[in-house]
């Protein structure tokens, strides 16, 4: 069964070259996704840039008033952190454009922020998740936080926000079933 081109499965180039890169000779591609691109809630996000700015002509206010020029050094920190809000989620978006999961007739990818690889198995799905709109999660691992601050929390690990997660489950069984069958 020859390979399908990942462009096939709507892969920006980006993606597609990450994947080419990470295939194996001889292995064969069987699916190939990216994470939905996720609305911004941009209410919120406004409501807390605007918040603050507000602290940021506050303290700007009370610096003038008391001559004390400190103050326009907080003031600039809430102005950037009015920025840096706003700037977040187009660096999040950024990174979602580049991942890209696969599965292919031996494994499981995940070439993100940090590149992830299962064999296929029976049940290596821990749990799967799906919001009205068919998107969902495809978790394979839970592993302990990479942040030191967050000793008890845990990271998942998988096909994160994906469109049609079920059909894309329905696929991977579909596979393991050929691979154990060969």
């Amino acid at each position: 069964m020859p390979t399908p081109d990942p462009r096939d499965f709507g892969l920006n180039r980006v993606q597609c070259s990450r994947l080419l890169e990470r295939l194996s000779p001889g292995e064969q591609l069987r699916w190939a996704g990216a994470p939905a691109q996720l609305g911004v809630q941009w209410g919120l996000l406004l409501w807390c840039v605007y918040f603050s700015l507000g602290i940021a002509a506050f303290v700007c206010w009370r610096a003038w008033l008391e001559e004390t020029p400190g103050l326009y050094l907080m003031a600039a920190f809430f102005v950037l952190l009015g920025l840096g809000l706003l700037v977040l989620p187009h660096v999040e978006r950024r990174e979602e454009r580049r991942t890209v999961y696969a599965i292919t007739n031996r494994r499981v990818l995940v070439c993100g922020k940090s590149d992830e690889e299962w064999p296929l198995a029976p049940d290596m799905v821990i749990s799967n998740l799906q919001n009205e709109e068919g998107i969902g999660n495809l978790v394979f691992a839970v592993r302990p936080s990479s942040d030191p601050d967050l000793k008890h929390c845990f990271d998942e690990v998988g096909f994160m926000n994906v469109r049609d997660v079920r059909l894309v489950e329905e696929k991977l069984e579909k596979v393991i079933a050929e691979r154990k069958n060969a």
